[in-house]
């Protein structure tokens, strides 16, 4: 890879980690994980539907009355909202980083390097699993973010509403179907 390409995609993987940190101000501190955590056992998924495409590697659950929007362009990734027209805020966005960790990383170790590129202050990390892979939790504002390693070198953020997720168990429950092909 030549050196304008790598200072390209560097560009490209900075500017979604921290994003949200610029248009939504700094993060307060976040309270663990454990205790925002909501029951998904409760939450009848038999409805759902299923969003699966093998260029993303995964898939998940959604609710039926929820629509998917697909990104089109250099960013691969996908909205899945409430409402019928594409609505960040009123939805899940995953957005697939490829070979955004070329020195494969663990996902704390490359979300650490990111930020020292932008020089951003550091943000509470609260760990967890998502599809069996580990992955972070970091609030940005209203927006809270999750980011996890696809495999060694490919990255997936995911954004979601903060204060909708903690009072509605759908986010939970979207999380916890999230299934890596």
């Amino acid at each position: 890879m030549n050196g304008t390409k790598s200072l390209g995609m560097a560009a490209v993987e900075v500017g979604i980690v921290v994003a949200g940190m610029v248009l939504c101000g700094n993060p307060p501190a976040i309270a663990s994980a454990q205790a925002e955590a909501h029951s998904t056992a409760e939450t009848d998924t038999s409805t759902w539907k299923t969003y699966r495409i093998k260029k993303h590697g995964f898939e998940l659950k959604y609710p039926s009355t929820w629509s998917v929007h697909e990104a089109s362009g250099s960013m691969e990734g996908v909205l899945i909202c409430r409402t019928p027209q594409p609505d960040a805020k009123a939805g899940v966005q995953f957005a697939l980083q490829r070979q955004a960790n070329p020195n494969r990383l663990s996902i704390e170790g490359w979300l650490d390097n990111e930020l020292r590129k932008v020089k951003a202050s550091s943000l509470q990390k609260v760990p967890m699993k998502i599809g069996g892979k580990p992955a972070l939790r970091i609030q940005m504002g209203d927006t809270d973010e999750i980011v996890m390693q696809m495999n060694a070198t490919d990255i997936l953020n995911i954004f979601y509403p903060a204060s909708q997720s903690k009072s509605d168990p759908t986010y939970g429950t979207i999380f916890s179907t999230l299934r890596l092909l």
